[in-house]
């Protein structure tokens, strides 16, 4: 199995005035680049996004009224109460492991489900150093099709198809 955990804002959506009951609505080009990244891949999601707070039932409510491509397999778990355990279990940096709330609920994610290889789509840099290999930035890019350098672009589409098919797969587990 293949996992693409996915932070929305600023990934499918940059100022969207349109709104449904979920929020903005998603930028149709980002949309597009997620339906390549899967078509290409078959990988789940995992959402990852601030927008899990609306609960998994939720989320894919929206995502089949909205149309939306692939599967939503899960959230991913909230890590406050973790910080300390997977800093001691581990090799990891007591001081890293504090500063990456979501590289730490998504190192828990991977523990509950295990996989082939996975991808991290998020605007922010605030993962564990070990999953920099599985991680594309959607900030401040230069690309002709990035909405204020910010989105997920044909180029990020590119690089996590490529890292979702490689297999690359750097977690300590």
């Amino acid at each position: 199995m293949r996992i693409l955990f996915l932070d929305i804002d600023n990934v499918l959506h940059v100022n969207s005035a349109i709104r449904d009951e979920w929020g903005a609505i998603f930028h149709e080009h980002f949309v597009n680049n997620l339906r390549r990244i899967i078509d290409r891949t078959k990988c789940k999601i995992i959402i990852s996004s601030s927008w899990k707070d609306s609960g998994l039932k939720e989320l894919r409510r929206m995502w089949e009224s909205r149309n939306l491509p692939g599967e939503i397999l899960d959230v991913t778990p909230y890590s406050n109460t973790k910080y300390v355990k997977i800093a001691t279990d581990t090799d990891y940096n007591t001081e890293e492991t504090l500063n990456s709330p979501r590289g730490v609920e998504i190192y828990w994610s991977l523990k509950q489900h295990p996989c082939d290889s996975y991808v991290i789509i998020d605007d922010v840099n605030d993962m564990l150093y070990c999953q920099k290999d599985n991680f594309v930035h959607t900030a401040n890019l230069n690309c002709e099709d990035a909405i204020n350098g910010y989105g997920l672009t044909n180029l990020c589409a590119f690089n996590a198809i490529d890292i979702l098919l490689n297999n690359n797969k750097s977690i300590l587990l």
